[in-house]
């Protein structure tokens, strides 16, 4: 793949919304355009930004910036204070902080939970490009569903703040039951790092399925986009993203085969050339 030669690295950090965010931004060496393409990447819950996206991001070409914060209670970041945060909260820092930006345009891509705040994002804060890669909100066609995802999202929630091994598989099973389970022993590993806010993150999933399940039915993307599903998740989940796809001619949809919920990590060159698409 054609690359548009080697980023800097840098972190910085801002106090938005009761929260000490922290951001790792790649940028050209030689970046002389006026107005850089900007392309903001949100993790899932538990696993920070650098760790999930630091494959994937080799290989995206086109953006002259590139923005990775870890999410309160992930990686670097921090909540402020000693409220327990609910999805709301999680939603109002991402949001603060594009907004504190300036930014005129930008490019938006969200995994997993970070796919879930991502609509929210595009929703208040319209981007130029949306890429959604298994957004734990568009799940099914059904209400009933997702309010059900919710109840579960929450009890898993409850067993991960006792921080036991069990219910980290339990995760695990939850998003990805036809997973390739050799992978399993890293995938723990990697989880138990930071249970609290794994456990934080799956709570305000479930949260925001119970609250806001009935849009997550009905919504349609704000702008051009791209859904991205591994081929072994559930047959309602592409159904979903499938009408998405069907009912608007600037949203594609693309189902990578034999891959699972994991498949930012797995299948990173794959992800990267699909996101790239959107330019």
């Amino acid at each position: 793949m054609k690359s548009d030669g080697p980023m800097v690295t840098s972190l910085f950090s801002k106090q938005v919304h009761s929260a000490e965010l922290s951001i790792l931004r790649l940028s050209r060496r030689q970046n002389l355009n006026a107005s850089p393409r900007r392309l903001v990447l949100l993790h899932g819950a538990g696993i920070p930004g650098d760790l999930t996206w630091r494959w994937v991001a080799q290989y995206l070409i086109g953006w002259d910036e590139i923005y990775i914060p870890d999410l309160p209670a992930m990686g670097r970041s921090e909540w402020l204070g000693s409220k327990t945060p609910g999805f709301s909260d999680y939603q109002s820092v991402l949001c603060e902080w594009v907004a504190s930006e300036g930014w005129q345009d930008y490019d938006l891509a969200g995994y997993s939970f970070g796919g879930l705040l991502a609509m929210h994002m595009a929703n208040l804060h319209p981007p130029g490009r949306l890429a959604l890669i298994e957004p734990a909100s568009l799940l099914s066609v059904s209400v009933g569903d997702l309010h059900s995802r919710a109840r579960a999202y929450h009890e898993l929630s409850l067993q991960l703040h006792e921080s036991s091994e069990k219910a980290v598989v339990g995760f695990l099973d939850l998003v990805s039951p036809r997973r390739n389970r050799a992978l399993d022993a890293l995938a723990v590993k990697r989880l138990r790092e930071n249970v609290e806010g794994l456990a934080l993150g799956v709570g305000a999933v479930g949260q925001a399925l119970n609250e806001h399940g009935d849009w997550y039915c009905t919504w349609e993307p704000p702008t051009k986009g791209v859904s991205i599903v591994g081929g072994l998740s559930d047959p309602g989940m592409h159904r979903r993203h499938q009408m998405l796809a069907e009912n608007d001619e600037n949203w594609f949809f693309q189902s990578l085969e034999n891959t699972d919920h994991g498949l930012v990590y797995t299948k990173p060159r794959e992800i990267a050339k699909i996101i790239n698409s959107l330019l």
